[in-house]
């Protein structure tokens, strides 16, 4: 029981170093782009954990900070790019178990709406969610694209593997755009 209890206090002090690294990357991304006149974006997903044994558009559901309200618009876990160029692209999922003991996996992709969705290339993220309560686990990746105005983009996600239930923690899943 004693060890259950050291894991539970390990994972929460790695949600809160994870919690700490993306606002210092926020901090981070403020100044450089202020300094720099970039366009700039960042959204996360706040609100109610979020099943993805099938797949799923994870819902980005808060605008954290963004360089100017024009620039992007956000419905449905979708960002609308108001201002077409070449955008550095960050994203990160985190995924838990909720129930199963058995070991599962997970991925994460970009996709983009130019008239149709598309994988973006080099998007794909994956992760290893043992059984619950012990599944927590965070994948990122970051890619430089061209979006063109009025392109929309989507972090989506499912279960890659394996029997247990997966969900999307809210709180733990953030898109960052930055034009370069």
């Amino acid at each position: 029981m004693a060890s259950k209890f050291r894991l539970r206090k390990t994972i929460r002090q790695l949600n809160n170093t994870i919690k700490q690294l993306e606002e210092n990357q926020l901090s981070y991304l403020k100044a450089k782009t202020a300094a720099q006149g970039k366009i700039y974006g960042y959204w996360y997903h706040a609100t109610g954990d979020q099943t993805c044994t099938s797949t799923v558009t994870v819902d980005l559901d808060t605008n954290v900070e963004i360089s100017d309200n024009s620039h992007f618009t956000l419905s449905n876990g979708e960002i609308t790019i108001n201002v077409g160029g070449v955008y550095e692209v960050v994203y990160s999922v985190n995924t838990d178990v909720s129930s199963g003991t058995a070991r599962s996996g997970s991925r994460a992709w970009l996709e983009r709406n130019n008239g149709s969705w598309s994988t973006l290339p080099g998007s794909e993220s994956f992760m290893y969610n043992r059984g619950s309560p012990y599944g927590e686990n965070t994948s990122s990746s970051s890619l430089i694209y061209t979006f063109n105005t009025g392109d929309k983009i989507r972090i989506r996600c499912e279960q890659h593997h394996g029997a247990d239930t997966v969900y999307v923690l809210a709180g733990g899943s953030a898109l960052t755009l930055t034009t370069l």
